[in-house]
């Protein structure tokens, strides 16, 4: 919704109702999840969201998905990301259902992830292939020089798979010309929308995973006694344990912005374009510090394979590398603002505030 002067407002949100069908869901996963070095799909779980339709959330019916918003979307991905769930949400319904329903296709059978293959066909570091039945790939003919959109399963596609630096699977994937070229041609804007989906679901991702990791500092800080008080009593520990909270809290106000503008002015808006550049930029700026302040807290136990931490903080610092480095997203925010100008700067900022 918007206020006067088309503002974002603080009511648009996702369904309340839904938000807490997943915080149960992903609350039972992580009160059951035994922590290890290396995760891989987690299909039992994969199953009991797919029976309730959040696989496909944010894809329309009409495609086969189950109609939800952008915002309820970002909002299961983070409670996800926050539960160490190892599911291709993000790949199998933000990018990869979506890609299909604009080439016109409804979302296939089994689990998707998507790829952005270069002009000879290679996509490299995927998530997930290699695990999915399938990859949808989006892919610019250097012959016609059109974009094209093709579901790629079976012998169309040579994966070598390896895992990324969290322990999830991620593959190079070699994807075969002739199947490429039999995709289906689509706008030359979808190129574009799909960094930017893929940025802000990562936004999301990583935001949820920070908020979580946030939650075990606390909770370690005033449980670890040490000289016979929590540490959380120590001034270092308290100064380390703010300045998580407030990058996580700088992260989901950045983030809910971009979602927000996206529900209410779409994908090719400027100022969702901006909003978007800003989250992408703060979400990974404050993940520097998030993951380095949380393991000076927990010390040594944060680090071993046993305790949680490691599934929120490794797979943050593998996903601020997805859709574009952190200096890409610099360059391309202060590119906008230089753009934007003096008035027109305080014009993409001030709904902010």
């Amino acid at each position: 919704m918007t206020g006067p002067e088309g503002r974002l407002t603080t009511e648009l949100g996702a369904d309340p109702d839904l938000v807490e069908i997943f915080t149960e869901l992903m609350d039972k996963h992580r009160s059951v999840t035994v922590p290890a070095a290396h995760s891989d799909l987690d299909r039992a779980l994969w199953e009991r969201l797919d029976k309730l339709g959040f696989t496909l959330l944010s894809t329309s019916e009409e495609h086969g998905g189950s109609g939800g918003t952008l915002l309820d979307s970002t909002a299961l991905l983070g409670l996800a990301a926050g539960a160490g769930a190892a599911v291709p949400l993000a790949e199998h319904d933000l990018l990869a259902a979506w890609l299909l329903a604009e080439a016109g296709s409804s979302a296939p059978a089994g689990i998707r992830t998507a790829a952005l293959p270069d002009a000879d066909g290679l996509a490299r570091s995927v998530p997930w292939a290699g695990r999915t039945d399938g990859v949808v790939a989006l892919w610019h003919d250097p012959a016609d020089r059109v974009w094209r959109v093709a579901d790629l399963t079976g012998e169309d596609l040579t994966v070598r798979a390896r895992d990324d630096l969290s322990g999830l699977p991620r593959a190079d994937v070699a994807c075969a010309p002739r199947a490429l070229r039999a995709g289906v041609e689509v706008a030359p804007e979808v190129a574009e929308r799909y960094t930017l989906r893929g940025s802000l679901a990562r936004c999301a991702q990583m935001t949820g995973a920070m908020e979580a990791a946030l939650d075990l500092v606390v909770a370690y800080a005033n449980e670890r006694v040490q000289f016979g008080r929590p540490v959380g009593r120590f001034q270092s520990v308290q100064q380390l344990v703010v300045g998580i909270a407030a990058e996580v809290s700088l992260a989901r106000a950045a983030t809910d912005a971009a979602a927000q503008a996206v529900s209410v002015h779409g994908w090719d808006d400027e100022h969702t374009r901006f909003l978007i550049a800003v989250a992408r930029s703060g979400v990974g700026h404050a993940s520097s510090l998030v993951v380095r302040s949380a393991h000076q807290v927990l010390g040594a136990i944060g680090t071993t394979a046993e305790h949680p931490l490691h599934l929120l903080t490794k797979p943050v610092l593998a996903w601020r590398a997805d859709f574009g480095s952190m200096h890409d997203w610099d360059v391309r925010l202060t590119g906008a603002a230089v753009r934007a100008g003096g008035a027109g700067l305080w014009e993409r900022v001030a709904p902010l505030s």
